[in-house]
This record gives structure tokens, C-alpha cells and sequence, in this order.
């Protein structure tokens, strides 16, 4: 029973890593990032981060950190990773 936990674990760690890895592969490719960006901008996902002021708000780091997580979870919502 142990050996299956063990091999289940390692498995869902394996697959967790790949697909972490095929989003962020998707989110550094310009087409799928400008889609995902449209989308997310055509569904006002975006729209707290454009009223942010950057260096009186938020540092550009931290904007692009934002960005990048609201894109990051468009694509795995709309993204069909097998």
C-alpha cells in the first residue's frame, strides 16, 4: 500500500511540475500571451491593475508580477493542457 502512495505522490508531482512548466512556456510565447491578455482585458481582469500608478501605487515590478498572474490564470482556465 505504501509502494502506491509513494508512486501516486511522485507521479502527481511529476505531472504538477510539467504543467506548472507548459503555462509558463505558454505565458512566454507572444501569441498566446497577447490572447490571453485581450481576453483578460475584454473581461476587465486588468482594469484594477491600469488605474495602479506605478511608482506612487506600486513598484513595475510588482505591476508585472500582477499582470503575470492574472495571464497565468486566464491560460490555465482557457488553455486545454492534456
Amino acid at each position: 500500500m505504501q509502494r502506491i502512495v509513494i508512486l501516486l505522490t511522485v507521479q502527481y508531482s511529476s505531472w504538477s511540475s510539467s504543467y506548472k512548466a507548459a503555462i509558463a512556456c505558454a505565458l512566454s510565447n507572444p501569441g498566446y500571451r497577447a490572447r490571453a491578455k485581450e481576453f483578460a482585458e475584454a473581461n476587465g481582469l486588468l482594469k484594477e491593475l491600469s488605474s495602479l500608478k506605478v511608482g506612487k501605487d506600486v513598484s513595475r515590478n510588482e505591476m508585472r508580477q500582477q499582470e503575470a498572474a492574472i495571464l497565468s490564470e486566464v491560460l490555465e482556465k482557457n488553455l486545454n493542457i492534456t
